[in-house]
């Protein structure tokens, strides 16, 4: 058969239908999901994605040299600039964690604003979340 002006490789099944050329053709069928199968990629991840904790006064930083042993008393020097610092705590199990606790939750949001990203070399970003309560 010759082909049309359309732009496509086959006819649609209207104008097949309308010429007589028409073959019905089975359409693929999507596969009903069975339980216990996985959930495609996109939705999981949303579905996955952390929470983020309450505003609090007590600020969870990330992401610190491992290597380094001065991460308290660096961090006390970056956050005593803002309002309402008291003090830095670190856990004695993990050097790239610590607490930095503040009087009240609004200096902690402003310094977890200003520091959030803030590059301490050049391969550590700080990431600085609320601690959970």
């Amino acid at each position: 058969s010759t082909q049309s002006t359309w732009d496509s490789k086959q006819k649609s099944d209207a104008i097949a239908k309308l010429d007589g050329t028409y073959v019905e053709r089975k359409k693929p069928r999507e596969k009903k999901k069975r339980r216990g199968e996985e959930v495609p990629q996109k939705r999981r991840r949303r579905e996955t994605k952390k929470p983020e904790n309450q505003p609090n006064n007590i600020l969870f930083v990330e992401q610190l040299p491992e290597d380094s042993d001065d991460n308290q008393q660096m961090l006390t020097v970056l956050f005593q600039n803002f309002s309402g610092f008291r003090e830095v705590r670190m856990p004695p199990s993990n050097k790239s964690l610590a607490f930095v606790e503040f009087d009240f939750e609004p200096n902690a949001t402003h310094a977890m604003t200003n520091l959030q990203g803030f590059r301490i070399s050049n391969d550590c970003q700080l990431k600085v979340s609320y601690a959970k309560k």
